[in-house]
């Protein structure tokens, strides 16, 4: 989060804040920040990144008063707006959310971010005011403009949800292909990566270091490609009376892709061969200790919902090979186009152009074919559709494999109150439907490209 106030300060506490912030480390940030406010306490920008900090953090709560404080110092600032609206989303309070997000609107710097949040909260006609603001925008904005990208997303959710599904489609892929424009991807790099996990995590190293890992059992790790029904599964877990639902943790991936290789002076994989049971200690002790830092309750099992952790399956095996490690699977297609439909900002590359994706989705599947053939029964499949169909046969089989006794709040998991950062946000508090099924039917036609590149 770039400074947004002309607050500016050379304080070594602030500047230490925001360069950890910028790195991703956000708990430093957070302490830093904190320090820094004791001595300034109605610095605005600072209680901004402190609160943006808090949020990244799973934190909405308290990200929500820091931004109470720096929106009193500064009334009516779109950042603040927005800020709040968002943590009120994450929170489960949707009417305040829209409320926050509708202030927004009156501001010029959040009115799109707003406007394209609203579309995802409400539903309008399309001779709402704001749908036909939306139309303006998308006539007068060029191409260059990222805000289009936005505009786009929001008008395809708006013809979508009136059941005008080509319409829809003409927006969501207008605003993937400018958006992939901007993005540098390449498949050969990611393909390659996984060619060597495969190459490094085979049988023999499983062999030669399988007394290396933790007995300990509190990690659930939940894998699969994004909008495949994952925060579903978790929140119905966090529903359980023994599992804090963490949401993504993302400390796998930095353990794989810096933390071994600066341990080992090799890059991501092949360091793991080099690693002493030290560095495997310590490196076991920090993913628990940073797993239990989120938590605000204390519970035997927590969850980690980071979905790119299924490169990382033989890793985290190694490190504990008693963990619970759940693969949201969905159907290709569905799981393809909701993503296609799905704004991730500068992230996962290979989700804004359909012949990339249905290629990086076959990659994925391999990938997790090699899982399940050097791991064979350590990887616990939950299908979606069989989760929507018969869900409380599912439930029930899923909490046996996590070595959990049934609970009734698991199945009146949209009750369960608790923080959602993801873009399911809305979809985990709902009691379970189907209208997701087979949802990329109605244009199956504009989809050809994508179902050619799944080989479906």
């Amino acid at each position: 989060m770039n400074s947004i106030f002309l607050t500016e300060s050379t304080n070594s506490l602030y500047q230490q804040g925001k360069n950890n912030q910028a790195e991703g480390k956000y708990d430093l940030a957070i302490i830093q920040f904190n320090q820094f406010l004791q001595a300034n306490p109605n610095h605005p920008d600072a209680l901004a990144q402190l609160a943006f900090c808090l949020r990244t953090n799973k934190r909405p709560q308290m990200a929500l008063t820091a931004y109470r404080q720096a929106l009193r110092l500064v009334p009516g600032h779109s950042a603040l707006l927005l800020g709040i609206a968002h943590c009120y989303k994450d929170l489960g309070n949707f009417d305040k959310a829209i409320n926050y997000y509708e202030k927004s609107l009156k501001t010029e710097s959040g009115k799109i971010e707003s406007m394209y949040n609203l579309t995802l909260m409400k539903d309008y006609s399309l001779n709402a005011p704001l749908i036909k603001e939306l139309q303006k925008f998308h006539e007068i904005l060029s191409e260059t403009d990222t805000s289009r990208v936005l505009v786009c997303f929001a008008l395809g959710k708006i013809y979508e949800s009136h059941g005008q599904h080509k319409n829809a489609f003409q927006y969501y892929e207008e605003a993937n292909r400018l958006h992939f424009s901007r993005l540098a991807y390449s498949e050969k790099d990611w393909f390659n990566y996984f060619d060597r996990i495969e190459s490094v995590f085979n049988a023999d190293l499983f062999t030669r270091l399988k007394s290396v890992g933790s007995p300990d059992t509190t990690p659930i790790f939940i894998v699969g490609m994004p909008r495949s029904g994952s925060s579903l599964i978790e929140h119905i877990l966090a529903s359980h009376s023994a599992v804090y639902g963490n949401g993504e943790v993302d400390i796998i991936p930095r353990i794989a892709g810096h933390i071994i290789p600066q341990m080992t002076g090799l890059p991501d994989p092949q360091g793991i061969n080099n690693l002493g049971q030290e560095a495997f200690t310590q490196i076991i002790e920090q993913v628990l200790r940073e797993l239990r830092s989120y938590c605000l309750k204390n519970k035997p099992r927590i969850t980690d919902k980071t979905l790119r952790n299924y490169a990382h399956i033989g890793l985290i095996h190694l490190l504990f090979p008693r963990a619970t490690i759940i693969h949201c699977v969905r159907d290709p297609m569905d799981t393809c186009w909701s993503i296609l439909r799905q704004h991730f900002g500068g992230i996962l590359p290979y989700c804004y152009d359909q012949i990339a994706l249905g290629r990086f989705y076959c990659r994925y599947q391999q990938l997790m074919h090699y899982w399940h053939t050097v791991l064979p029964n350590e990887i616990f499949d939950v299908q979606y559709e069989q989760l929507v169909k018969a869900p409380e046969a599912t439930i029930r089989t899923l909490l046996e494999y996590c070595g959990l006794p049934f609970e009734e709040n698991c199945l009146a998991f949209y009750q369960t109150k608790r923080a959602v950062v993801t873009a399911s946000a809305r979809q985990v508090r709902r009691p379970i439907y189907t209208a997701s099924i087979k949802s990329w039917e109605p244009i199956a036609e504009e989809l050809a490209p994508l179902r050619a590149a799944l080989q479906v």
